[in-house]
């Protein structure tokens, strides 16, 4: 072969070898990872998230850990996504368990190839359930589990909506005072359906964290989509003793009262919130509850309760009689069936009271009695109060029907509501306490008084319930008795 024709050939093969370069170069490129929301490409999927974390202020890490997404559910986001051009990633009740996003949207998706299930990575993950106090932590954990699956039906919810007066007193708080809201970041801590959220969108807030730890969060993410108020409101899966929302917060609104107030223990939740994301000048809404104490003359209901026990189709039953001392009633009485005042035993001031506070206390009380007659039992129910201003001291005597005082202006101080028999009856009622004889239907004359204490004690098992002991006496009668609310 001559030189000339080995040159030749040199540059043929040159040629040859630039275009399978360019070829296989090609094909590089189109097997590069893109964005989710633009067209940029990059060298691996970590390039990519990264993109989207700068240039669309979107955190994939962090977006699946909020939402709990596993292998299968990332994959349907990406695909979601990739099939809706971009849509709303908060959405995710759209793709979230729906296996028609299981399909690859993109051909050779390179995102799809470097998806990594975390759960299977973390080898100290079968581990975290082994401890010391491991009996203890189950219990605790089955507590907190169907606490919160409770929570994940339609019709608490509906129930809860439905109460005009808890529902109504949260939005006039908002409503009347937006200018608190204006601008400002808000927390709702056990946000539900997200109704008290949207209300603080609506009243001008920035920005709203809506955390709730049940499965209704799914639905909650769904109305605030349908209402138009996802890039206002972040719907986050989790415990707030978990989550990290990366911001203080101006505002903490939620409705954590249970019944008797304490029962189901979100108070202390709310705790944590208020330690960890509450500006130092925050506002917390509600800021006050107390808890109240009258005396009630109801034979039909209480009467009936105990009496039943004496004649049940011709049987006597009377060892079931002291089973019903044990637990509180829960119901609504009228304000007609009060023979005693009102006594506040126990006022919380949500910007200083501690988790130690709640653990335990006790109380006195002292009720007069306004009209002749017949005791059947203690009733204890719980005031609601909302404050403009962390500084105001509410009046030591002031009860939600009558604060604040008639004629003060809309939004100048708050608002508030009783879940009391001297207002409308809401699904928290009351819980009434029927005392053991000699006190229970002892015929009292106006003018008499009753006196004694009350200790409210989280229950040793499930901290959730509610140990309440009452010693009570009026003239030459005395009763003590313990309860459980659960």
């Amino acid at each position: 072969m001559s030189d000339s024709e080995l040159s030749e050939l040199e540059e043929l093969t040159a040629q040859d070898n630039e275009l399978e370069f360019d070829s296989t170069g090609s094909d590089d490129y189109a097997l590069l990872p893109i964005c989710l929301f633009c067209e940029q490409r990059g060298s691996s999927s970590e390039d990519i998230w990264n993109h989207c974390k700068e240039v669309h202020s979107f955190d994939f890490a962090q977006f699946t850990k909020i939402h709990e997404l596993d292998f299968y559910d990332k994959t349907r986001f990406i695909n979601y996504m990739r099939s809706n051009s971009a849509n709303d990633p908060d959405n995710v009740i759209a793709f979230k368990g729906k296996d028609e996003y299981l399909k690859p949207a993109l051909e050779d998706d390179a995102l799809l190839f470097e998806i990594v299930d975390e759960s299977e990575d973390d080898p100290a993950g079968d581990l975290k359930e082994v401890g010391i106090n491991e009996t203890n932590a189950s219990s605790a954990k089955d507590n907190d589990s169907y606490y919160f699956n409770s929570y994940s039906h339609t019709e608490i919810h509906e129930t809860m909506i439905k109460d005009s007066v808890r529902t109504d007193g949260y939005r006039d708080f908002i409503y009347e005072n937006k200018d608190l809201f204006k601008n400002k970041v808000v927390l709702d801590v056990g946000c539900g359906t997200g109704i008290l959220s949207m209300f603080c969108a609506k009243a001008g807030a920035r920005k709203v964290y809506a955390v709730d730890n049940s499965q209704i969060i799914d639905q909650a993410r769904a109305i605030v989509y349908e209402n138009n108020l996802s890039e206002v409101i972040n719907c986050i899966h989790g415990k707030i003793e978990d989550i990290d929302i990366g911001e203080q917060v101006d505002i903490i609104v939620s409705e954590w009262m249970g019944y008797g107030l304490l029962y189901e223990a979100m108070l202390d939740s709310v705790l944590v919130a208020r330690d960890r994301f509450l500006k130092p000048d925050g506002i917390l809404a509600p800021a006050e509850t107390r808890l109240v104490i009258t005396a009630v003359e109801d034979p039909e209901y209480l009467g009936d309760k105990i009496n039943f026990w004496k004649d049940v189709y011709g049987f006597k039953m009377s060892a079931m009689e002291p089973k019903r001392y044990d637990e509180p009633l829960v119901e609504s009485f009228p304000s007609s069936s009060v023979i005693a005042s009102q006594c506040i035993f126990k006022s919380l001031n949500l910007y200083k009271v501690t988790h130690k506070d709640l653990q335990q206390f006790v109380s006195q009380f002292q009720l007069d009695i306004i009209k002749d007659g017949i005791l059947d039992g203690l009733v204890i129910y719980f005031d609601t109060y909302f404050t403009r201003s962390r500084e105001y001291d509410l009046p030591i005597d002031a009860l939600a029907q009558n604060w604040p005082p008639k004629g003060t202006p809309m939004g100048k101080l708050g608002n508030a509501f009783t879940t009391g028999p001297f207002g409308q009856p809401t699904h928290w009622k009351s819980c009434a306490f029927v005392l053991p004889p000699p006190l229970r239907q002892a015929a009292l004359k106006k003018g008499d008084k009753i006196q004694g204490s009350i200790i409210f004690s989280k229950n040793d098992l499930n901290p959730r319930e509610l140990d309440i002991s009452i010693e009570a006496s009026s003239t030459d009668k005395k009763a003590t008795q313990a309860y459980h609310l659960k």
